[in-house]
């Protein structure tokens, strides 16, 4: 019963993550856990948001900032939905 009650409560938690944060709570989680087991984690990210960096430089879209991990984000632009990203100057561009 212990097991059922588990899952159920797992269930329930990821139901109101997706709900009500928009899965923000699951983006920390992974990226946190994706950190810690594989080291090169870090440096992936960091070289796929460059490559977004420097495309959008070339094409003459002004990159406006990045974020290279989930608790970043939370941190400096106070949102859960975001694991890693580039945001843009340009509107259009960003959508």
């Amino acid at each position: 019963t212990q097991v059922f009650y588990l899952l159920a409560f797992s269930l329930m938690m990821l139901t109101v993550d997706k709900v009500g944060y928009n899965g923000g709570i699951e983006f920390l989680a992974v990226d946190t856990i994706g950190r810690w087991f594989n080291k090169s984690y870090g440096v992936r990210v960091s070289r796929h948001e460059a490559g977004h960096f420097l495309i959008a430089y070339i094409m003459g879209v002004l990159p406006r900032g990045y974020t290279l991990s989930a608790w970043n984000a939370l941190k400096y632009n106070m949102t859960l939905s975001v694991q890693a990203g580039t945001s843009f100057c340009d509107e259009d561009f960003q959508n």
